[in-house]
C-alpha cells in the first residue's frame, strides 16, 4: 500500500515542523508522495525538495493560498508549481505583504491599549521578524504569549480578533478573490483544488451550513475554473466525505485527499489542543492511498505503472 498526503504546512507558514522534518516524518510513516503547501507562500519548497531526493519522497509543490469569497475566508490549493514563475510569486507576494500590513496594524493598536494602562509594549520590529513568512492571528497570538503580553492563548486570540475586526475583515475584503487564485495558479501550470470546503472551519460550509447551498457555492468555485477539491480530509465525517466524493463524480471534479498537517499534536502547546484535535497522530494518518487519488497524480504527471516505485519518480518538480 502506497500512501500519499496532499497537505501539510511547515515552519514556513504555520506548522511546527521544518520542511526536512516533515519530509522525513513522512517517508518514516510510509507517505511516498507529500504535497507540501504552505500557507501563501512557496518559501519551504527548495528544502522539501532537497529532502525528498533523500528519504525517497516524491515532493509535490504547492501552496494554499489565501481568498475571498462571498466576504469569507477560503482557501484554495494550488498543486505541480514552478518555484520561478514571476506572476505567481508577485501575487504571493501581494498576499504576504497585506498580512503583513493587517496584523502590523493589529498589534500597534494592542500597543496603545498596553500604553495607556502602562504596560509594557511590542517591539514591532521583533513581532515582525519573529514571524517570517507567514501572518495570522495565531501565530500572533502565540508570540503575545510566550513573550508574556497576553497570559493564555484562547484570550489573546479573543483579544486579537476583537481588536481586528475592520482589518480582519478586510483581508476577505480586499485580498485575493477565490477566481483570481484560481486563475494565477493555472497561469503558473498548476492545478487548483479547493481547501477542505466541507469542515467547519474556513469553508464552504462557514458561509452556507446546508448542502444545498454549499453546493451552489461550489457551483460559484467550478465556473471560476478550479480542477478539485478535497474529499478525503482530517476534518470530515463520513458524510461530510461522501458529500465530497458525490460532488466530485457529478461535476467531473478531481479528488484530492490531504491531513492539513501542522505537526503532532503531543507538540502543539496545551491551550491549542482543542482546536487541532481533528489532526491524526501522524502525517499520512488518514490512510488514503495512491490509488484514490489516481486521477490527480496523472493530471501532474505520475502514470498509474509507476507505483510500484513510487518515490523514485522521474520528475522533482510535479
Amino acid at each position: 500500500m502506497t500512501l500519499v498526503d496532499l497537505h501539510s504546512h511547515t515552519t514556513y507558514s504555520d506548522g511546527h515542523d521544518t520542511p526536512s522534518a516533515l519530509v522525513k516524518m513522512a517517508a518514516e510513516n510510509k507517505v511516498a508522495v507529500l504535497g507540501v503547501t504552505d500557507h501563501d507562500n512557496l518559501g519551504g519548497l527548495p528544502e522539501a525538495l532537497a529532502a525528498g531526493e533523500k528519504h525517497g519522497v516524491k515532493i509535490v509543490c504547492g501552496v494554499e493560498i489565501t481568498t475571498g469569497f462571498h466576504g469569507h475566508t477560503i482557501h484554495m490549493l494550488g498543486y505541480g508549481l514552478p518555484l520561478d514563475n514571476a506572476g505567481l510569486n508577485d501575487f504571493l507576494l501581494k498576499i504576504y505583504r497585506h498580512r503583513k500590513t493587517t496584523m502590523t496594524e493589529v498589534v500597534k493598536k494592542l500597543n496603545t491599549e498596553f500604553k495607556a494602562v502602562g504596560r509594557k509594549t511590542v517591539d514591532i520590529d521583533d513581532f515582525v521578524r519573529s514571524q517570517g513568512r507567514y501572518f495570522n492571528n495565531e501565530k500572533t497570538a502565540q508570540y503575545l504569549v510566550v513573550n508574556g503580553f497576553l497570559p493564555e492563548f484562547e484570550p489573546a486570540i479573543s483579544t486579537l480578533f476583537s481588536l481586528s475586526r475592520s482589518e480582519v475583515s478586510g483581508i476577505a475584503k480586499h485580498m485575493a478573490s477565490s477566481a483570481e487564485a484560481v486563475a494565477a495558479i493555472h497561469k503558473a501550470g498548476g492545478l487548483a483544488i479547493l481547501s477542505h470546503p466541507f469542515a467547519s472551519g474556513t469553508s464552504l460550509r462557514k458561509i452556507d451550513p446546508t448542502m444545498e447551498g454549499q453546493e451552489t457555492l461550489l457551483k460559484e468555485m467550478i465556473a471560476a475554473g478550479i480542477d478539485g477539491l478535497e474529499c478525503y480530509q482530517s476534518e470530515y465525517g463520513h458524510e461530510e466525505t461522501s458529500f465530497a466524493l458525490s460532488l466530485a463524480k457529478k461535476y467531473g471534479l478531481l479528488v484530492s485527499s490531504g491531513s492539513d498537517w501542522h505537526g503532532a499534536i503531543c507538540d502543539v502547546p496545551g491551550d491549542i489542543k482543542g482546536r487541532k484535535n481533528f489532526y491524526p497522530e501522524h502525517i499520512g494518518g488518514l490512510g488514503t492511498t495512491t490509488e484514490m487519488v489516481a486521477p490527480l497524480l496523472e493530471r501532474m504527471g505520475l502514470p498509474r505503472e509507476a507505483e510500484a516505485k513510487w518515490g523514485i519518480g522521474k520528475r522533482r518538480d510535479i
